[in-house]
């Protein structure tokens, strides 16, 4: 897994070209990697979440919607209309409350009995507190091959069509640490702008084209960026 702290320091360095105007981007499968108690990561309405802090300070009771979600997207939970969980009707009471998910307590949701030992929501419940969010979901993840013509090395990775080339750089680091100041990045062999990104640079995601013509997934062209080492071009 690429570093976030790594990533978010690149984003905020100085050279970073309006690296306060960006946002950092996760891919589904950078989210399904979080996916315990101890390390709780989800996704809703388009954005990613760490909740890790909110399971280790509340009841393991309140919170086991949380944990067994981790790694996953929880946007169907909640009423497009309002944001907040789905209302239904107490069969006992007649009362509308929250519709808690898999019949498990809901932390933050309405006390359906007053004699329940259970907290008081707060103002703000954890669903709508932004001081969890660490970023945005991806729109679309695509398939990135990178040929290393130094040690031939190939590695296929999942990127968000969102980030440039250098966080992609950033991202590829956990193979090559010095991708982005040690080699040019090209795409059939032209140079990439390393501040735009790969549809910017020319490099189409095709895969809509091949489902319509019904094409086997196992014969996809994956694109390929290829890294020269920069000793090779002085």
């Amino acid at each position: 897994m690429w570093s976030l702290a790594a990533l978010l320091a690149f984003k905020h360095s100085k050279n970073s070209k309006n690296s306060m105007n960006r946002h950092v981007y996760y891919t589904k499968e950078d989210v399904a990697q979080h996916c315990t108690a101890d390390d709780c990561w989800i996704s809703h309405h388009g954005r990613v979440f760490n909740y890790t802090s909110i399971i280790k300070s509340n009841p393991a009771n309140l919170v086991e919607s949380i944990v067994r979600a981790a790694g996953g997207d929880i946007t169907s939970w909640f009423d497009p209309a309002t944001g907040d969980p789905f209302i239904m009707e107490d069969p006992i009471t007649g009362e509308n409350l929250y519709r808690h998910p898999n019949g498990l307590p809901l932390l933050h949701s309405c006390i359906p009995y007053p004699a329940m030992d259970m907290p008081v929501p707060p103002e703000t419940p954890w669903w709508r507190d932004t001081s969890y969010e660490i970023g945005l979901l991806s729109k679309n993840s695509r398939p990135l091959e990178i040929l290393n013509t130094l040690t031939e090395h190939r590695h296929t990775i999942t990127v968000p069509e969102e980030e440039t080339l250098a966080e992609i750089a950033a991202r590829y680091s956990r193979f090559n640490s010095v991708a982005l100041t040690g080699y040019r990045w090209k795409y059939l062999g032209e140079d990439l702008h390393m501040d735009k990104t790969l549809s910017e640079n020319g490099i189409k995601d095709e895969r809509d084209v091949y489902l319509r013509l019904n094409w086997p997934q196992s014969e996809w062209y994956t694109p390929c960026i290829t890294l020269i080492w920069k000793d090779e071009l002085i």
